[in-house]
């Protein structure tokens, strides 16, 4: 069975480190890791590339909460099970 991880970003910020460490940390780490990026302007689609997530940038315009998901899903159409994730909620174990 196969898990895929999706999480929409949009200039994140320093505070990302944060967030992809707490992910690093994981034990269990999904088959596909996509960040959809909505063009930020800072780091942020470029600290996700260095943590081994794929990232697609989008048009900043084109986000739509529902649209760019359904995005990661047609993206990820080989896993099995989906996990969503937004970038400012860290995890804690």
């Amino acid at each position: 069975m196969k898990v895929g991880l999706i999480v929409p970003t949009l200039n994140a910020g320093p505070t990302f480190e944060s967030w992809l460490a707490a992910y690093a940390q994981q034990t269990f780490k999904p088959d596909y890791a996509l960040v959809i990026d909505s063009s930020s302007e800072d780091e942020t689609a470029a600290r996700a590339r260095t943590h081994g997530f794929t990232v697609e940038v989008i048009r900043r315009e084109a986000f739509n909460h529902g649209t760019t998901r359904d995005f990661g899903v047609s993206y990820l159409s080989d896993a099995d099970i989906l996990i969503f994730l937004t970038q400012d909620a860290v995890l804690a174990d």
